[in-house]
């Protein structure tokens, strides 16, 4: 009688552990792998690092996730991050190979702290991963802003 309870228990703990590798398998099924422009803590330049990100069939959601990753901030010691993690992303649109990114009031506050590191770190990682657009245009609540960041404006779309 022992025993019996002991193989039940075995193949049950072999059932459940079976069932979570294929839980695990079908999740890492569901995200994408991402590289980002982020903030190097030693050089201060911006270099290449892997993310994870869901997985879309939507232009703008992947651009949207692609945004949150970089807002959310650094991802380890290694990176400094660039942007308040309390940005928004308030609209998206895609139109001619063109992504128009709309962010709250709170995205100012980034470019005038780095703005070439924040303009760049947003476009190169929306380029880089996403080949069917070109360009991207940068707006605040909807609007192109008409300030000028460290001879960066954001009147143009950037490539």
């Amino acid at each position: 009688m022992e025993n019996k309870k002991k193989l039940y228990y075995l193949m049950l703990i072999t059932a459940l552990f079976i069932v979570s590798i294929m839980v695990s398998m079908a999740s890492a099924r569901k995200m994408r792998t991402v590289k980002l422009f982020l903030k190097d803590q030693n050089t201060g330049d911006l270099v290449i690092h892997r993310s994870y990100i869901p997985k879309s069939s939507s232009t703008n959601e992947y651009v949207f996730w692609i945004l949150k990753e970089l807002i959310s901030g650094p991802f380890n010691n290694q990176y400094v991050g660039i942007f308040d993690p309390n940005i928004e992303v308030k609209e998206i649109v895609v139109k001619s190979k063109v992504a128009y990114i709309s962010f709250d009031w709170k995205m100012i506050e980034s470019f005038y702290e780095n703005p070439t590191l924040a303009v760049r770190s947003i476009v190169d990682s929306i380029l880089l991963n996403i080949r069917e657009l070109d360009e991207v245009k940068i707006l605040i609540e909807g609007v192109e802003p008409v300030s000028t960041f460290s001879n960066i404006s954001l009147q143009k779309t950037f490539k």
